[in-house]
């Protein structure tokens, strides 16, 4: 079986198991949840068991793709970062989503922000010089 094979199997998987929306109501039982999680979790690479170890694999994984990897320690050393960035950069325009973090950054960088919702025009995404988005 090749890489991209083993990692599709892998995919396959973790999608049978449900997985619970964040606060919604339909969310099934918490001892159902974990047992999911164990069953994906025996398919995934070892991520480490502390916050520290998933940060450490993330910037090793983010130096592998030749990113820029950064820890701000608050909100506004990140919205600084960005700013910093785009004056840096000369962005004119960035795009982001609705979410709790993502339009808050990218009005930090001081430039135009197009925000993605439906109906956007793709044309107007294609002319931004970078994209801020959020996950968990």
């Amino acid at each position: 079986m090749s890489e991209r094979e083993a990692i599709l199997a892998r995919v396959r998987d973790a999608l049978r198991a449900p997985a619970p929306r964040p606060g919604a109501h339909d969310s099934p039982p918490l001892d159902s949840a974990r047992a999911a999680s164990a069953e994906a979790r025996a398919h995934l690479p070892p991520v480490g068991e502390t916050c520290d170890d998933w940060l450490a694999l993330f910037a090793k994984h983010s130096e592998e793709l030749r990113t820029q990897f950064h820890i701000a320690r608050d909100t506004a050393e990140a919205h600084a970062f960005l700013a910093r960035l785009a004056a840096q950069e000369k962005w004119e325009r960035v795009a982001t989503h609705d979410g709790a973090l993502a339009p808050g950054a990218a009005a930090a960088t001081g430039v135009e922000v197009l925000t993605l919702r439906e109906g956007y025009d793709i044309h107007d995404l294609e002319r931004c010089d970078a994209g801020i988005t959020e996950c968990d």
